[in-house]
């Protein structure tokens, strides 16, 4: 009778270890796959960010060259076109701040505001 239930607490605890660490790794692979996910809308978010702040300064450098204020070798009359499009540009950059405020650290975000 003892060498039987020595034999049956050995499989008990044999199967409790094997699901802790079963459940232990997965849940450190899904953490690890949740990491890879959020680095991956940070990056595209960056992205995004980094175009919509070129647009803008593309425009707002080819406006003022059209009056001899600098320098672009595409300058653009200041037309309500023109400055309806420099207008959609910021407001492109300004919605891009939402995924950054989002999904970056506060001290990364805190100039966004």
């Amino acid at each position: 009778m003892v060498d039987q239930l020595s034999t049956l607490i050995g499989v008990v605890v044999g199967a409790v270890m094997s699901y802790a660490v079963g459940a232990l790794h997965e849940r450190s692979r899904w953490r690890r796959e949740q990491g890879a996910r959020w680095d991956g809308l940070l990056l595209q978010a960056y992205s995004d960010y980094g175009q919509a702040i070129k647009d803008c300064v593309v425009l707002y450098q080819r406006l003022p060259a059209h009056r001899g204020l600098t320098e672009d070798p595409t300058p653009v009359a200041t037309t309500g076109d023109a400055l309806a499009e420099a207008a959609k540009a910021e407001l492109r950059r300004a919605a891009m701040t939402e995924p950054l405020r989002l999904l970056a650290d506060p001290d990364t975000a805190a100039p966004l505001a």
